[in-house]
C-alpha cells in the first residue's frame, strides 16, 4: 500500500516538474560574453613602454637632497619623479621579489661596484640591459612600511659589503 502511494506521489511530482518547465521560454539575452571573458592575457597587459629620455644630468639618482641614515642614502621626493643611473653599467637585477622594497634595480658598474635602487614605483629596464650614466631606470615609488615617497640608494662592493657613496 505504501509502495503504491509513494509511486503515485513520485509520478505526480515528476509530471508537475516537467509541466512547469514546459511553460518556460528561453530568450536570447545578447552576444556571448564568454569570448570577451576568455581573451588572451596579452590583450589585457599593457605593452612595455620605452624609458623616457634623461632630462637631468645630476650626480644624484633623483632631483632631491640626500639624507644619510646609517649606511643608506634616502632621497625624499615626489612619487613618479624619474630615477637615473648614477654610473654606467649592466642591470643584474630588476624586479619585485621583496615586497617591502617595492621594485628594486641593481646595476653592476665598470668598477665592480653594485648600485642598489629601491622603493621604485615603476621600472623601465630589464636584467641584462646596459645603461649609460644619467639613463632613466624607473620612477620613485612608495615605501610600503611608512607610506612615504622616497628612493633608497646604496653602493656595494663585489663581496656585498656596503660602501658609503660619495656625492
Amino acid at each position: 500500500m505504501y509502495k503504491k502511494i509513494l509511486s503515485v506521489l513520485v509520478f505526480v511530482g515528476i509530471g508537475t516538474l516537467f509541466s512547469g518547465c514546459a511553460g518556460v521560454e528561453v530568450k536570447k539575452t545578447g552576444p556571448n560574453k564568454l569570448a570577451q571573458l576568455t581573451k588572451p592575457l596579452e590583450n589585457l597587459v599593457p605593452k612595455k613602454q620605452p624609458p623616457p629620455k634623461p632630462k637631468v644630468n645630476s650626480v644624484y639618482p633623483v632631483e632631491a637632497k640626500p639624507v644619510y641614515v646609517g649606511d643608506k642614502v634616502y632621497f625624499y621626493t615626489n612619487c613618479g619623479n624619474f630615477v637615473q643611473a648614477v654610473e654606467p653599467g649592466q642591470i643584474i637585477y630588476a624586479g619585485k621579489t621583496l615586497k617591502a622594497y617595492n621594485y628594486i634595480v641593481l646595476i653592476k658598474t665598470t668598477q665592480d661596484i653594485v648600485d642598489v635602487y629601491t622603493y621604485l614605483g615603476r621600472i623601465f629596464v630589464a636584467k641584462g640591459d646596459y645603461v649609460k650614466k644619467g639613463a632613466i631606470i624607473g620612477e620613485v615609488g612608495v615605501d610600503p612600511l611608512d607610506n612615504t615617497c622616497k628612493l633608497m640608494y646604496q653602493t656595494r662592493d663585489k663581496d656585498g659589503n656596503i660602501i658609503n657613496p660619495v656625492f
